[in-house]
């Protein structure tokens, strides 16, 4: 049981200052933050999915940094043990605004203890 409050109306993620809005803290049940972050490099924006059942474990992470992409799926085999990761990034160059392909890896970790890292793009 958590003991913030539920938010059940839109709220500003920020006030007018750009701190946080006091009564955007908490959570909801379907999204409901407007994030009114003002100038470049402010806007940080994480989406995270995380899914349990009792064979597998999944985690999702979208996000946008402004300058910046980075993506990643975790995934857990409860029955072996064996976890898997991939992540990718992109990045925009600051000067020019121009996106790069950025690099995707793959990383598996078995019960053994044995590491494989493989590279998908770059």
């Amino acid at each position: 049981m958590t003991h913030e409050r539920e938010i059940t109306e839109p709220v500003d993620l920020c006030g007018p200052d750009g701190r946080l809005n006091p009564a955007a803290v908490g959570w909801s049940r379907r999204p409901l933050h407007r994030a009114n972050l003002r100038g470049w490099g402010r806007a940080k924006r994480w989406e995270y999915w995380g899914v349990v059942t009792p064979t597998h474990i999944l985690g999702l992470v979208a996000s946008s940094l402004d300058y910046a992409g980075v993506h990643s799926v975790y995934l857990l085999d409860r029955r072996t043990g064996v976890e898997r990761t991939t992540e990718a990034s992109a990045a925009t160059d600051i000067v020019s605004g121009h996106s790069s392909r950025g690099s995707c890896s793959t990383v598996s970790n078995s019960p053994s203890g044995r590491r494989r890292s493989t590279a998908l793009c770059s």
